[in-house]
């Protein structure tokens, strides 16, 4: 499996059943490939609260949720979560119904249900039989599925919420014994013991069949395809939908009774005999197949159910001992094609295959380091493997060691070199020609030397070869090699350094005409232009021995080591950067840094698709993509052998596929085969624990869902756990995962099997933890889970703490300027109240004014009727002369007054100037009904002026008969503004001021308009009333225009209108009676 080699956590006592009884298992006539079979058995010792399960479901989240005599359980893989606390008895079928409640139905009260709410962990109880009338017959109810219960004269549906439906209705109603079979939307079907039938409707066909054989029968069962299933003394029947009659079928071997049946959702049904809780015999039914299923009695005869949602896959045996998973599934994903792989044992060698290459057919050649003189070829279109014997210029095979490691393609032509053993060790530069399957062989002009490194340089057909001495390694060479003259030419580098060491591997560098050099002792760079040789070295000055050199696209390189990792050197700077290895040995903490199995790295290379690929000797690994994966394989996951030889790595662009050598052969595999498929299973946070320090002990908290909004932890929490699952009941332990706590982790923790992250003492802040989780086949799940985590400050380092004493101090600051400003503002206090008082006096002062103004005209008017002899006249005059001076007096103590009284007054007033003119104009007072008279203000006496003003100046010079209409409005637009007007259809305002100016005493101004000037002048001082006064003709295109006069009394804050309201008439009504 692609992932760390780590210790696999397991659950105690989680074990595989033992190897005979696989045996046994694989002897099975079920047509199941039991050789992937993998059982996990769980019982007390795992944390299951009884030791009886008597069913399990699976959450759509991938949960496992137990019914025990013990109540309620969860499991997610790696532990079990009691939730047994609840009074309801959770004992008994148990089902996940269509909105995602748990509901189960007691083995002690069929005809009630328990329901589970596995969201906040609440449950409450409902008894089915008391929804309706009638009697229960029994209930229906499948996995994510609705509940459904036959009762009285129906077939209701059944919603937690609340919700009952009646879904079919029955010609009879329910009889003592009847039983429910099946139901759904369109679907049911009953049996009716008192005539042996079952009756059903199958999508809205109604049907009844009667049963192959007298009650009592030993089992009655209809699947979710619509088939009904008998069986009496060892006979299976069924009866296929929209059938009327039962036809035989295969029963058990043994030819015992049938009385228990089970059904996944995808239409495998198992049928068994138990006996004294002991299961005798099975087989397992799918359309018109029937299998064989004692195999299944090897694990545990003495089940209570059987569940899962596909029995070919993994069943879950809920037994009286307990709960076993049994994973049907292959594991087994083919990544590797193996060549030359050999049975080897521990610490010895096998085939050693080091350097690659491909001919223009794409056929692939490998350079076998031994005293075989062959090179293996590679037929990349069947498969097969040829040896091609090397031979020399005379087409002899050589005696020869293959003490070389690359070979290039040159032309259509494959260039290698080895070594020939002898009393004078010489080397040899190979060519292998496809096209006329030729050799030819050149030796080089040294002694003791042997060509371990083979690159092209930038001129045509010019080779530079690297050199190590067989006899000491203090004396290595460059050559070059011109292919058009077939000579080799001695390399004399400047400089003090010499080629020593031994030569793993050279890499020639294009862009800057530099050989890069694989040493034993270090780096080694042979620039041609400068002809200088250097050696880099590590930290420190230390020995390193360099395996590995790759060019990267920035210019930079990959340098592996032997024991040392992987390293990022900068030509530029001459830097080395520790960028991979074994986590445990990390000396630093780079930004980036890719965990591998070994310190050992024997080969390197780049993806076409920028992945990373390295060999190392502890298996191989490949680095990259999106989210920076690592995946690591071994011998388990098909490799010939974790150990890997320098170089190692070729990618062959014809087939798409590379080639990695190891000590015991070669392996072929794609980049795609490498990365796996997402996992199906989605990863989950199950649980948290959390120890505050106010606390005396460890808290644990299960979690029903990711906690996506985010955790808030105290700043008193020492630390918390998390809880991870990836529920992958294959093999739990197999699971890994891998953290991250942004703003917290450096990077991603290696991938390891801990299925918890502990946090201690986090300093205040704001995080985001992040979580991958890989499957028992090392799939990745197919979202990372992520989530914000903020640790709260204590209360005293809070931001609000700072700025309240940053409050505080401004309050202090100002205290003596505020103590110093008090004094001033009471005197102004005073002096404002004395003005205000000033005011009012003014404001009486003018409402008394009104009276004398009035008195005046009343007395004239009193004496015309005297003289007149009119007495009656006179008297009411005086009547209510008396009453209106009296609301004079009391109206002129205040300055607002209630709107009945100023209109009461207002009546009086113009019922006396009707008498001093009768005839002369007719009145209508009119009031808004949103009005209330009894509790609305307007300034007293405000009004009044305009009255008189309208009856002296307007109607009074009218040769006809004039209309006085007053009315009171308040403003729809304006929530706190009342609109009067005075309106009347006189001679106008012009014709007014020409009778004034062809008057006798042309400089009279009328007391009433210099009486309401200076009232709204002494009201516009007053903040709590606004008054704005507008005057209109009312008909300006006549001779006589009229008058409209609109008073806006504002008692908001709203800006006043710019124009007079006009006042619907509509909405006005007369006044009411008071």
């Amino acid at each position: 499996m692609p992932k760390c080699n780590t210790t696999r956590y397991c659950p105690p006592g989680h074990f595989l059943i033992p190897a005979f009884l696989c045996l046994l298992l694989c002897g099975g006539a079920s047509g199941v490939a039991q050789s992937d079979t993998i059982h996990h058995f769980f019982s007390l010792e795992q944390g299951i609260p009884h030791r009886t399960v008597q069913a399990s479901t699976q959450q759509d989240n991938g949960l496992i949720w137990l019914s025990t005599d013990a109540g309620l359980s969860r499991f997610d893989g790696h532990r079990f979560v009691e939730f047994t606390e609840h009074p309801q008895q959770f004992v008994g079928p148990l089902h996940f119904d269509d909105r995602g409640f748990l509901i189960c139905q007691p083995l002690n009260y069929p005809d009630s249900i328990e329901i589970f709410n596995p969201q906040d962990f609440t449950a409450h109880g409902v008894r089915l039989s008391g929804l309706r009338p009638g009697v229960f017959a029994g209930m229906f109810h499948r996995d994510h599925q609705p509940l459904y219960f036959a009762n009285g004269a129906g077939i209701f549906k059944f919603s937690v919420e609340g919700e009952l439906r009646q879904v079919h209705s029955l010609y009879r109603e329910i009889q003592l014994g009847d039983r429910l079979l099946y139901a759904d939307e369109r679907s049911f079907s009953i049996y009716r013991p008192e005539t042996n039938q079952v009756i059903y409707k199958h999508g809205g066909v109604p049907g009844v069949a009667k049963l192959p054989f007298s009650p009592p029968f030993d089992l009655l069962h209809q699947d979710a395809s619509g088939t009904v299933w008998a069986s009496k003394d060892g006979e299976l029947y069924r009866k296929k939908k929209y059938r009327r009659s039962f036809d035989p079928i295969s029963a058990l071997p043994s030819g015992r009774i049938i009385n228990f049946s089970a059904e996944d959702a995808v239409g495998n049904l198992l049928f068994a005999n138990i006996t004294n809780r002991w299961v005798k015999d099975m087989i397992k039914i799918r359309d018109d197949s029937v299998r064989d299923w004692r195999w299944q009695l090897q694990i545990d005869s003495s089940f209570t159910s059987l569940s899962g949602t596909n029995f070919e896959k993994q069943i879950r045996v809920n037994s009286y001992f307990g709960l076993y998973i049994i994973d049907l599934t292959s594991a087994n994903r083919k990544i590797f094609t193996n060549y030359f792989e050999q049975q080897i044992t521990p610490g010895r060698f096998g085939h050693i295959i080091r350097g690659f290459a491909a001919d223009n057919r794409g056929n692939v050649y490998t350079n076998k380091d031994s005293k075989d003189p062959w090179w293996p070829r590679l037929n990349i279109r069947d498969g097969s493997i040829d040896t091609m014997l090397i031979r020399d210029n005379q087409n002899r095979v050589v005696n020869q060691f293959g003490c070389g490691t690359q070979l290039i393609n040159y032309r259509g032509d494959i260039y290698g070199h080895n070594c020939r053993l002898g009393s004078l060790d010489t080397t040899h530069l190979y060519r292998y020609r496809p096209a006329d399957d030729s050799w030819k062989r050149w030796e080089a002009p040294v002694l003791n030397q042997k060509i371990r490194g083979l690159q092209l340089t930038n001129r045509p057909g010019e080779f530079i070869l690297a050199l190590e001495d067989a006899r000491d390694l203090r004396l290595g060479k460059l050559l070059f090699f011109d292919l058009t003259r077939e000579v080799f030419t001695p390399i004399l580098p400047h400089g003090e350094e010499a080629l020593a060491g031994s030569i793993r591997k050279a890499t020639f560098d294009s862009t800057r005409n530099t050989l890069w050099i694989a040493s034993s002792v270090g780096l080694y760079e042979y620039n041609l232009d400068s002809e200088l040789l250097t050696k880099h070295v590590f930290d420190n000055l230390r020995t390193t021995h360099v395996l590995e050199i790759v060019l990267i696209k920035d210019g930079n390189l990959l340098v592996g080591t032997l024991s040392e990792g992987l390293f990022l050197f900068e030509p530029a700077t001459k830097e080395f950067t520790l960028v991979g290895g074994i986590s445990q040995n990390r000396r630093e903490e780079p930004s980036f840094f890719i965990p591998l199995p070994s310190d050992d790295v024997a080969a390197a290379a780049l993806t076409k698709d920028d992945y990373l690929l390295i060999s190392t000797f502890n298996g191989l690994v490949l680095h990259g993509g999106p989210e920076g994966m690592t995946y690591v394989f071994n011998e388990k996951d098909g490799l010939p052998s974790n150990e890997f030889n320098t170089p190692s790595l070729f990618y062959n662009e014809a087939s798409d596929l590379w080639y990695a050598g190891t000590i015991n052969g070669f392996t072929e595999f794609s980049l795609d085969s490498l990365l796996p498929p997402p996992s199906p299973h989605r990863a989950l946070i199950t649980g948290m624990n959390i120890l505050d320090e106010k606390e005396e002990q460890e808290i644990y908290l299960p979690l029903s869902r990711v906690p996506t909004k985010g955790l808030s932890i105290a700043p008193s929490v020492i630390y918390f756990t998390l809880e991870l699952s990836l529920p992958d009941f294959r093999d739990p332990g197999e699971v890994s995962y891998q953290t991250r706590l942004r703003g917290y982790d450096p990077d991603w923790t290696p991938i390891n099997d801990n299925p918890t992250v502990r946090y201690t003492r986090l300093p205040p802040g704001y995080y985001t933890f992040e979580l991958r989780a890989f499957d028992a086949r090392g799939q990745q799940a197919p979202e990372v889970i992520s989530f914000p985590i903020r640790v709260r400050k204590h209360w005293t380092a809070e931001y609000w703490f700072y700025a309240l004493l940053m409050v505080l101090a401004v309050l202090a600051a100002t205290a003596y300027y505020r103590w110093k400003l008090r004094e001033e503002k009471r005197k102004m206090a005073e002096k404002k109240a004395h003005e205000q008082q000033v005011l009012e006096l003014e404001l009486r002062a003018l409402r008394q004014q009104l009276n004398p103004h009035f008195l005046a005209n009343a007395m004239y008017s009193i004496r015309r009727y005297i003289l007149k002899k009119d007495r009656q006249v006179a008297a009411d005059y005086l009547r209510d002369f008396t009453l209106l001076m009296r609301q004079f007096l009391e109206s002129s103590r205040s300055r607002f007054t209630k709107i009945e009284i100023e209109v009461s007054m207002l009546k009086r007033y113009v019922r006396l100037e009707q008498l001093r003119h009768p005839g002369k104009f007719s009145f209508k007072l009119l009031l808004d009904p949103n009005i209330e008279p009894g509790y609305d203000d307007v300034p007293s006496l405000l009004m009044q002026p305009i009255v008189e003003n309208a009856i002296t100046h307007g109607l009074f010079n009218l040769p006809d008969t004039g209309e006085l209409t007053i009315a009171i409005y308040r403003a729809r637009e304006y929530e706190d503004m009342i609109v009067c007007t005075v309106t009347d259809n006189g001679i106008g305002r012009r014709a007014a001021e020409e009778i004034k100016q062809n008057s006798a005493d042309k400089k009279h101004i009328s007391r009433a308009t210099q009486i309401l000037k200076e009232r709204q002048a002494l009201l516009a001082t007053d903040d709590t009333v606004t008054i704005s006064l507008f005057t209109e003709d009312l008909y300006p295109d006549q001779e006589y225009t009229g008058t409209r006069v609109t008073l806006h009394i504002n008692y908001g804050e709203e800006p006043m209108p710019s124009s007079p309201i006009r006042i619907p008439t509509a909405a006005l009504g007369p006044l009411p009676t008071t």
